[in-house]
């Protein structure tokens, strides 16, 4: 880490000491292509970006680079997620805020007494205000965690100390940069939100909304991602929402656009977009929900879904109880929104959370393969063999290095010596890490008597080792969020509809349709568990072809000092049963306490989300094997204490509790 930082202060200091002379290499490269006849041409493009150029870069020509802290600074400037974690949460808000065409409470807001106008435009404020202070939180939040991290930043020092910001034509300080950049991000994804809110205004459907806000930002995302630079299609790289996230895209490359025979800036053409689409945004917001109105007519996005309703109610019908309970955690409310943002959360951090293998490494895992596992005897004698081969390599540099001393070859087999030396120095590698692991199979059969295999760490530890920890944590989160929501809105749309009553007197017995809720809420983790898992740990065992699962877990060495006795594929097994258990038993709880009947608010859920989420982090951070078994047990009893809290208050059973409740009802 000293060298590494070493280093980087090295370089960093090369690139300020040199900055003087880039500034001036581009004023002096501005000044002597002017002389030439096809750049001398006033009402040209050339000419006017030449001039541009030398004007805005002349400014830069006086100013001092001082060696100061900068990392968090850069941290904060290179963080691209930031607006898209305040525009999910006001999307959200969105979503909420015009459940009032659901319940009923839309014919009452406009009927104000100073019109719609007034309340449009006092909602339109309340957005973009809840969206600045929501941004700008968030903004101060994560300045706040890079300081503590990296120590706090030098703000006074120009931006040009980034050598990403190299070209940023004007002398700001990092301080008011980051203003700068705040501000843009804010005006940014408040234009996302009030055109977002515009959708949900002229779209009945809330749910079809979000679907189609989602789906125009993955096109989005696409074309940003896939189209070259040097694309006929590159303007789409440019005209693309996610061009007003990235506020700092064009400041970190100087570019003019040529409008109109004009050299003009692109990060001032990026800014005044953002302002005239700020304002654009803001007033279609406030006359999209002024002009709308409850009508009593069907919407045609209704007239169109008439006929497929009536079909999903027929095979709602013929599908039993079951299914209609299991309809209503995925589909009645936001069950398989939940779902989607999960698959699509997993899927999202196993890619970035990959990993490539040099080809050395490579090889040798190859050589793992061929020769490893429990064959010790075969693996020795090739250990053996490439011994063998790495002395030969050496003897014959050696020999032929004396050739050229002796001048009997002429110099041009130097690099022959050398191809021959790097040959020796990975036969080298292999050899030292293969002897290590004989003597590590030695030293566990001596102290634990188990015999381990010949096989590489790497590939393990990305699927249950350090390096899958943050994949493990961000996955197991996310299921635990949408088990617990799940699992709450089991019984909260029959409390709000008031059928509870109705549906605790069916002829089947109240048991029985407490079955069906449970086994559809608990049927369903299991599900996504399962195939989030199976395709995730499916994928890294054929990218990383995984073949010793058998092999006890003592074979890995940064398993090596456990006592318990599994193979491979009973810790996967293992693993897997705690996390459903702890995902299951937080659901449990959600189930309990969302089944009493004096519960009436929500309040409590964030509170589990947050508590479970803490148990299953710090158990996948910093637990061993046999404190994970320990967890698991009790995770079982809550899970069981859950599922038997949830049976009582909706069954009514259990002696005294229940006569309480009755005496209460009367």
């Amino acid at each position: 880490k000293g060298e590494r930082d070493a280093a980087e202060i090295y370089q960093k200091a090369r690139y300020l000491a040199a900055f003087p002379e880039k500034i001036q290499a581009i004023l002096d490269n501005a000044q002597s292509t002017s002389h030439f006849s096809i750049f001398q041409k006033e009402d040209s493009y050339s000419y006017r970006n030449i001039q541009r150029t030398a004007r805005e870069f002349a400014g830069l020509q006086g100013i001092t680079l001082s060696l100061d802290h900068d990392k968090a600074t850069e941290h904060i400037l290179s963080y691209p997620y930031l607006s898209l974690f305040a525009y999910a949460f006001l999307l959200y808000v969105i979503y909420e805020l015009l459940r009032e065409r659901d319940n009923g409470m839309w014919m009452i807001t406009h009927a104000m007494k100073r019109g719609r106008y007034s309340m449009a435009f006092r909602r339109g404020l309340g957005l973009a205000a809840l969206t600045a202070g929501f941004y700008l939180l968030l903004f101060l939040s994560n300045l706040a965690i890079a300081c503590l991290l990296y120590g706090a930043d030098d703000f006074g020092g120009y931006i040009q100390t980034l050598s990403e910001y190299a070209l940023y034509p004007s002398p700001l300080s990092k301080g008011a940069y980051l203003a700068l950049f705040a501000l843009r991000g804010s005006m940014a994804v408040i234009t996302l939100v009030l055109l977002s809110y515009c959708v949900f205004t002229v779209v009945p459907d809330r749910n079809f909304s979000v679907a189609l806000l989602l789906g125009i930002l993955v096109v989005e995302w696409q074309l940003r991602v896939r189209i070259a630079v040097f694309d006929r299609w590159n303007m789409l790289r440019y005209l693309n929402l996610f061009v007003l996230f990235d506020c700092g895209t064009f400041d970190r490359e100087y570019k003019n656009l040529n409008l109109f025979g004009n050299a003009v800036s692109a990060t001032f053409l990026l800014q005044t977009a953002q302002i005239l689409l700020f304002l654009l945004s803001f007033l279609a917001a406030v006359l999209v929900y002024g002009r709308s109105y409850p009508r009593e007519k069907r919407p045609v996005l209704r007239k169109l879904t008439a006929g497929l309703t009536r079909r999903n109610q027929r095979l709602l019908a013929a599908a039993g109880t079951f299914g209609k309970e299991l309809w209503k955690i995925l589909f009645s409310q936001k069950g398989v929104l939940l779902l989607v943002l999960f698959f699509a959360g997993s899927v999202w951090i196993q890619r970035q959370t990959e990993v490539t293998i040099p080809t050395l490494y490579q090889e040798m895992d190859d050589i793992y393969r061929r020769f490893g596992g429990s064959r010790w005897t075969l693996f020795n004698n090739y250990t053996s063999t490439l011994e063998q081969r790495q002395n030969d390599k050496i003897q014959k540099a050696d020999q032929l290095m004396q050739l050229i001393r002796e001048e009997k070859v002429s110099m041009d087999y130097i690099s022959e010596v050398g191809f021959l030396m790097d040959e020796a120095e990975s036969l080298r590698h292999m050899t030292d890490e293969f002897r290590e692991a004989r003597t590590r199979m030695q030293s566990v059969l001596k102290r634990q008597g188990i015999q381990i295999y010949a096989m590489s760490d790497r590939g393990y530890t990305e699927l249950i080792g350090e390096n899958g920890k943050l994949r493990e944590c961000v996955m197991v989160l996310l299921l635990n969020a949408a088990a617990i929501l799940w699992a709450v809105q089991a019984f909260d749309r029959e409390r709000k509809a008031s059928m509870s009553a109705l549906l605790r007197s069916t002829g089947r017995g109240r048991g029985w349709l407490w079955r069906k809720k449970a086994g559809a809420l608990f049927g369903t983790i299991a599900a996504a568990l399962l195939i989030a898992y199976g395709g995730m740990w499916g994928y890294l065992i054929h990218k990383y072809r995984l073949t010793y699962l058998d092999a006890p877990i003592q074979s890995l060495a940064f398993l090596e000092k456990n006592r318990e006795h599994l193979l491979i594929w009973q810790l996967l097994l293992l693993q897997l049963l705690f996390r459903w258990l702890t995902v299951a038993g937080g659901a449990a709880c959600a189930f309990w306490i969302t089944s009493w009947r004096r519960i009436r608010n929500l309040m409590y859920v964030p509170f589990l989300i947050v508590i479970f989420s803490l148990i299953e982090v710090l158990e996948l951070l910093f637990a061993p094997v046999s404190v994970m078994m320990v967890t698991c047990a009790g995770m079982l009893a809550l899970l069981l204490a859950g599922i038997a809290g949830s049976y009582r208050n909706w069954c009514g059973y259990w002696g005294r509790w229940n006569r309480k409740d009755r005496r209460r009802e009367v």
